[in-house]
């Protein structure tokens, strides 16, 4: 697959200090745009956004930052880059003050809603897969979500329900008809964090998780080599999203927010084909236009 080339904020050489903590906020200069593409947008000059991306959504915001800057050269990006639980309490208990913030799924960005944070209301930008993966090798023989109820399944990490990822999981599993037998037996292990439940998985202390789909694109060795999963565990199936209820990544103005509007731009942008396309490029799915205003409701939990 034809790989997009961008400027990745996280080197190869940091992404393994991105297990424990994502790194501090880091300025991005602007790049030249090029001549006799868009005009120069001079309104913007010295403009700077500080925008909290969680990990999992870093390769998507890095391929659409440059996009942006192409059109908006005198703006300054400013990252605060964390694992997502983290950077949601963060900005909820108010100390971290930013222009936007991502999150993974509705989940997160209810948090925020339900703080009175948003101003407007949140924008999803792409859609998350969810997979299920087991150690490389697959020694328990697993082939579908069923098979997790097997006696020779020990333990099967995911999120906590306050995160996406967990909530889907749960569905899932649910949907299988093995959830109450799983968690009876005391064989499920919840994470406060996608990366903690897949290193249990990757280094055999768990027999299977729930990933995001685009952590095991190939493209993730080598923008977060840390969370890929290629050559550490293997896809079993992918859920349809019709079991586990979907999981869009939300982008919202915040109400701390120093320049609103242009804040809001570039969260329009998000949408933009050229951004869709490139968001493509690192295994996400495109939002479909009809689902870009989802409200931030929740699907019905888990019973």
């Amino acid at each position: 697959m034809r790989r997009l080339t961008v400027t990745l904020a996280i080197s190869l050489s940091t992404c393994a200090l991105l297990v424990a903590s994502c790194g501090a906020p880091k300025s991005s200069e602007p790049a030249a745009p090029t001549v006799g593409t868009v005009p120069v947008a001079t309104s913007t000059e010295g403009a700077e956004l500080l925008i909290g991306v969680p990990c999992g959504l870093v390769p998507a915001y890095e391929a659409c930052k440059p996009l942006f800057i192409a059109e908006h050269p005198g703006v300054t990006f400013v990252e605060d880059v964390r694992n997502i639980d983290p950077l949601t309490r963060a900005v909820c208990d108010g100390q971290l003050k930013l222009d936007i913030y991502l999150g993974l799924g509705e989940r997160e960005t209810r948090s925020v809603v339900d703080a009175g944070l948003c101003d407007g209301e949140p924008t999803s930008f792409l859609k998350q897969s969810l997979r299920l993966v087991v150690p490389t090798g697959n020694p328990l023989g697993i082939s579908s979500i069923e098979d997790l109820a097997k006696d020779d399944v020990r333990t099967v990490a995911i999120c906590t329900d306050e995160l996406a990822i967990g909530q889907a999981a749960e569905k899932a599993m649910r949907a299988a008809g093995v959830w109450e037998a799983l968690e009876s037996s005391g064989r499920i292990l919840r994470m406060p964090q996608p990366a903690q439940a897949k290193d249990l998985v990757f280094n055999g202390k768990a027999d299977a998780t729930f990933v995001f789909g685009a952590c095991t694109d190939e493209s993730w060795t080598e923008a977060d080599p840390q969370r890929a999963t290629t050559g550490k565990a293997e896809v079993v199936c992918t859920v349809p999203e019709e079991v586990h209820g979907g999981m869009n990544a939300q982008a919202v103005v915040l109400t701390t927010a120093r320049d609103p509007e242009l804040a809001r731009e570039f969260v329009e942008f998000l949408l933009r084909p050229e951004c869709q396309e490139a968001i493509t490029e690192w295994g996400y799915d495109p939002i479909a236009p009809a689902d870009s205003a989802d409200s931030t409701e929740p699907t019905e939990d888990p019973a």
